[in-house]
């Protein structure tokens, strides 16, 4: 079952299907991840909706991890983190090569961005995926959002 399958088979509150990231990216990027349980992190929850998303369709037996700066609802089956992700102390809380996607909605700046290379990269597994979603680019006063049909993707490389 595609993530747009489970995102339509029930009621989730969260914007990434307006933004075509479910049916533009995510159903064929995710698809990797259907058959086998992974270790995911989400850093930027909101609300949580679109963690309860990713634990519905994630295979069973997933470690899922959920960080915010702001408290958010509990998902059962899901580890949840208070505070800045992007802080030392968080980062820490994971050792390295132990996740095999990142997802970060958080505060899409670009200090948030070289820390999470920096603090987050190392925790990847060979081959794992680290997806920055909602990339704002401004030039001369005019901003642009980057959406679905810019996505390009970062990779932990493998080994030969």
């Amino acid at each position: 079952m595609s993530i747009s399958d489970v995102f339509k088979s029930s009621n989730y509150s969260t914007d990434k299907y307006d933004l075509g990231y479910i049916d533009g990216f995510y159903d064929s990027f995710l698809s990797k991840y259907e058959k086998t349980p992974i270790s995911f992190l989400e850093i930027g929850v909101g609300s949580g909706e679109s963690t309860r998303l990713w634990k519905d369709y994630f295979y069973k037996g997933s470690k899922i991890f959920a960080g915010d700066i702001a408290p958010f609802n509990h998902i059962e089956g899901v580890t949840s983190i208070f505070g800045d992700m992007y802080s030392s102390e968080k980062a820490s809380k994971f050792p390295d090569k132990c996740l095999d996607l990142i997802i970060d909605d958080g505060p899409h700046s670009e200090e948030s961005f070289i820390l999470l290379m920096e603090r987050y990269f190392p925790k990847l597994k060979e081959g794992g995926n680290l997806v920055i979603e909602d990339i704002i680019i401004s030039e001369d006063r005019k901003s642009t959002r980057l959406n679905s049909s810019h996505v390009s993707e970062s990779r932990m490389p493998s080994s030969a």
